[in-house]
């Protein structure tokens, strides 16, 4: 394990530092590395708390769309390393890059591929929940992408932490009984999910970006929902609104949500670039509180 001196932020048990795991062959895998007190040194409550972590890490087990618990090794006596798969690049960068496509284009990701994204998303999301675990902050910032195009769902359990000096909110991605009782089941992550649609489909754009974030839960319980991305058919939007349904129960599961988009990657998504074309709004801040 070969330890940067980059600083990525904090984790729930400690400081989380970038990193590079050197495998067999001789890679180098890039993991987030989190630095926490041996288990035994915890307090009882936190104890579990790690080992609940670390054993649902465990079941995930491995699959091309989750990010991979890589192991944990004692540095010292004292101290625990906890060792996370983290590739560099986030969804939310990559749809922001790209913007103004070439030769006149709205995106450099043809169309069918951003659908193709967000099939390898549910598929992933459909693995967490089929494992029994909540993501629970689900967005384009959560997912991270490897190349070719390959995303990855990040940010969850072992893999979570916050930037250094900020404090996240992720209010506007969550579904109104998340926000009602802090609780997070499959069905408020299908919600998350087709947030990450739409950020997906307007290419990085803030969700409700006009309005500020302490405004947002009492206006989605209220019935708020985000708009028609423009080039989204109807089909496709009204998959989305399927999931903002108030009732979770009226949801569709992931694994639904992953067959319907298979069937809708080719045409249900179509830009038409034209001179002034205005992209959606992008606020930087608009996940932190």
């Amino acid at each position: 394990l070969l330890l940067s001196d980059t600083t990525l932020g904090q984790g729930r048990f400690g400081p989380v530092r970038a990193a590079h795991l050197i495998t067999e062959d001789g890679r180098k895998v890039p993991v987030s590395v989190q630095r926490c007190p041996a288990e035994w040194m915890l307090p009882d409550n936190e104890r579990r708390s790690l080992l609940a972590d670390i054993e649902g890490m465990l079941r995930l087990g491995s699959h091309p769309n989750v990010v991979q618990f890589m192991g944990a090794c004692e540095d010292e006596p004292e101290l625990l390393q906890l060792a996370v798969e983290q590739p560099a690049s986030s969804l939310r960068g990559l749809l922001l890059t790209s913007r103004h496509g070439a030769e006149g284009r709205v995106s450099a990701i043809p169309e069918d591929r951003l659908v193709g994204l967000l099939v390898s998303v549910a598929a992933g999301m459909h693995h967490l929940a089929s494992r029994g675990v909540q993501h629970g902050q689900l967005s384009t910032r959560s997912v991270t992408v490897v190349d070719p195009l390959i995303p990855k769902i990040s940010h969850f359990g072992l893999a979570r932490y916050s930037p250094l000096g900020k404090k996240l909110d992720f209010s506007r991605w969550l579904a109104p009984e998340a926000l009602r009782t802090g609780s997070h089941t499959e069905k408020s992550d299908v919600w998350s999910f087709a947030v990450l649609m739409w950020e997906t489909f307007t290419l990085g754009g803030s969700p409700y970006v006009d309005r500020a974030t302490s405004e947002v839960p009492d206006r989605v319980m209220q019935g708020l929902r985000l708009s028609r991305p423009r080039g989204v058919s109807i089909p496709l939007y009204r998959l989305m609104q399927q999931c903002w349904h108030h009732q979770a129960r009226d949801r569709p599961t992931f694994q639904e949500l992953h067959c319907s988009l298979q069937a809708l990657q080719m045409g249900a998504l179509q830009f038409t670039f034209h001179p002034g074309y205005v992209y959606d709004k992008f606020n930087p801040l608009a996940d932190e509180a």
